[in-house]
């Protein structure tokens, strides 16, 4: 018992301790991530759910695929994290996300999610710098996809602040 406590003990310090500032860096860069996805899922549901009864089917399972989108990505960051050695964590304090509004029409529900995403995509950008320099191509291929995610939800968003 002594023996597989003393291995546990010197792979925490492992994992924990020795590990590089680029590897460091980009873990807490993918924790902000993810702490910005999970706000922009609960912006996104609270849109959602609001808006039930206001908005057309079609409006319905756009907002219903975005949330799934996110869904997704949260399940993946955290995984990710979990690759790399850390722990996920979600927190006010590591998101970037300003609090959702109480809106009152749909116009003003995209025009506060499209803030957001805007805001999303330019983190996920730079994320996705930081894993280039940190010679990270998995965490890189990731944050694309979710940068391709969001880019695809900021142009529907456009497409209804224009229509």
């Amino acid at each position: 018992m002594e023996k597989i406590l003393e291995q546990a003990r010197a792979i925490f310090v492992f994992r924990y301790y020795y590990q590089d500032q680029s590897q460091q860096d980009l873990i807490q860069m993918l924790n902000a991530r993810l702490a910005d996805s999970f706000f922009l899922y609960r912006h996104l549901t609270k849109a959602q759910s609001t808006l039930q009864n206001v908005i057309t089917c079609r409006e319905l399972d756009l907002f219903g695929e975005l949330a799934d989108q996110l869904y997704t990505s949260i399940c993946q960051l955290s995984s990710r994290i979990t690759e790399l050695g850390a722990n996920p964590v979600v927190s006010h304090r590591t998101s970037r996300m300003k609090a959702y509004p109480t809106a009152a029409c749909l116009l003003e529900h995209v025009e506060a999610l499209n803030e957001r995403f805007t805001t999303h995509a330019f983190k996920l950008d730079e994320g996705i710098d930081l894993a280039i320099r940190c010679d990270d191509q998995v965490t890189a291929d990731l944050l694309t996809d979710m940068l391709r995610d969001a880019n695809r939800a900021l142009w529907l968003f456009e497409e209804q602040l224009q229509g």
